[in-house]
């Protein structure tokens, strides 16, 4: 959403001479997973842009509550034929495929209804099996379904999965070699003007996607 309270509108700040989220879009266009991408964002009108923008790349756009994000992702998962979705953020927009891809045939091999790149404890720390920017959370609708809405708090509403790990049957962690993988997120200014020096090496958007692609 464009009203992040540390950097307002850095979903659509520019990266490498395209809004932030329209990188991520073709990183996950090149890896050429079956599977749907829907921005989930929220209907206040600051967050037009950003629908504008979806829009123009023929990505489906769910809107709704702006505090309440849990509800947003509850809302599609009533409403796709898929059975399980995919948590990535807008803030992270260097996914990396063998990450993806490592966590995807885990959650699958072992039947896990919840698989996710960190675990986040009732009082609310987190312990991270990947490093900052590359977190990755799957799930079952199955699962996402079963939460009760009475039995959220603020927090769980805006960050999504905290009550997943409550309800979850089978929880599977994943874990990478951190020393591998570089911690790019972007929070602030500093991250910002961090991302725009890295990418500053690559020539085309496609070198990016492979970069993300290839990375072991």
């Amino acid at each position: 959403r464009m009203g992040s309270s540390r950097l307002p509108g850095k979903v659509l700040m520019k990266v490498f001479g395209v809004p932030m989220l329209h990188l991520q879009i073709k990183i996950l266009e090149a890896f050429r997973i079956n599977g749907k991408i829907i921005v989930a964002t929220s209907d206040n009108s600051i967050d037009d842009e950003i629908n504008t923008l979806c829009e123009s790349l023929g990505i489906e756009c769910y809107r709704g509550d702006e505090l309440n994000v849990f509800s947003r992702y509850k809302r599609i998962a009533e409403t796709i034929e898929e059975s399980n979705l995919i948590r990535l953020t807008g803030d992270n927009p260097l996914v990396d495929y063998s990450i993806l891809k490592g966590a995807i045939d885990k959650y699958i091999h072992l039947k896990a209804d919840f698989t996710s790149t960190r675990y986040i404890y009732p009082d609310r720390t987190i312990e991270r099996f990947a490093p900052k920017g590359k977190s990755i959370d799957i799930f079952s609708k199955e699962l996402i379904l079963s939460v009760q809405d009475t039995d959220l708090d603020n927090f769980d509403r805006e960050h999504v999965i905290p009550s997943l790990y409550r309800y979850s049957k089978n929880f599977v962690p994943y874990e990478v070699n951190e020393l591998k993988f570089e911690a790019i997120s972007v929070d602030t200014y500093q991250d910002y003007n961090n991302l725009n020096l890295f990418l500053s090496k690559f020539d085309t958007i496609e070198e990016i996607a492979n970069y993300c692609r290839s990375k072991l």
